[in-house]
């Protein structure tokens, strides 16, 4: 692809088909041989006969422009153009699409499924092997999946975030054992880290991963991240619940809800983020039976 901006063309080299359009104005512009005289005697009977259409010798300036703009745009149109293009990607070998499945990526999941399905098309339009990889692991089914970029495709479409914790290390010691000779790799992150811990094992997994090949790590804005639903604490006839939250600068409210035991709704409650606060704490008042 060729990329001017945000501007760009899948198959450039069509382009070459406007240096014809010289030869064309050219062709166009032919005027027909003068008409040769020849004596005929009935002639006399078709004097003063006035055709009902006439046609020019040559052609119309503005039709002449017209017909070379059509030509110019067919020839733009068969080189591929696209708006706003992506990057291509670089190597040879596979793409390496690294997902983040856990609860951490609930929120978002929709929007990481169509990053996923734009990458796989990429691929697919270079041709390209991919391998996917969630992070967190399932016993039935492989955490590392190679397919074909349609097969990719395909299956990122039912692809669904799984209630558990990610486990990155021990993803990567399956990766490491594919070969990724020439390959990007392409992080996916659900970009919550809980302890300290989890934030040094997130760094560590990227570094490792740009040993495998060149990466690029994609995260959702800080504020559209999970939530952190701390564990609850009763103090007196109350209820103290907790939750913590990724780094932002605005304010935010979340909407908390008690449930009984049979599913019933016990109380309602809002978790109020101000300002760049990472902590957030509701209390409820229990029912005396409960207290």
């Amino acid at each position: 692809m060729l990329q001017l901006g945000w501007f760009g063309l899948t198959n450039p080299w069509l382009l070459t088909a406007l240096i014809s359009l010289p030869a064309l104005w050219w062709l166009l512009r032919i005027i027909p041989p003068a008409p040769k005289q020849i004596r005929f005697p009935a002639i006399r009977f078709l004097l003063g006969l006035e055709p009902e259409e006439r046609t020019s010798a040559r052609t119309p300036p503005w039709l002449l422009l017209l017909r070379l703009f059509l030509a110019a745009l067919l020839i733009v149109a068969l080189a591929g153009p696209v708006f706003n293009p992506e990057p291509e990607l670089t190597g040879e070998g596979p793409l390496v699409l690294v997902v983040d499945d856990g609860w951490a990526a609930a929120p978002g999941w929709d929007q990481r499924l169509r990053t996923l399905e734009r990458f796989a098309a990429r691929a697919q339009r270079d041709n390209r092997e991919v391998i996917l990889v969630g992070t967190a692991p399932d016993p039935p089914a492989p955490n590392v999946r190679v397919l074909s970029a349609t097969d990719a495709v395909r299956s990122a479409s039912t692809w669904e975030a799984k209630p558990w914790p990610v486990d990155r290390l021990a993803v990567l010691e399956e990766l490491r054992a594919e070969p990724l000779d020439g390959a990007e790799i392409v992080w996916l992150s659900d970009g919550v880290a809980v302890s300290p811990a989890d934030r040094d094992a997130a760094a560590s997994f990227a570094r490792e991963l740009m040993r495998l090949g060149p990466l690029q790590v994609f995260a959702e804005p800080a504020a559209e991240r999970a939530l952190l639903l701390l564990p609850p604490e009763i103090d007196g006839e109350r209820l103290v619940v907790a939750s913590r939250r990724a780094g932002s600068d605005q304010p935010q409210r979340v909407a908390i809800k008690a449930v009984g035991p049979a599913g019933e709704v016990l109380a309602r409650e809002t978790l109020a983020f101000d300002g760049a606060a990472t902590r957030a704490e509701a209390q409820f008042e229990l029912p005396l039976e409960m207290s």
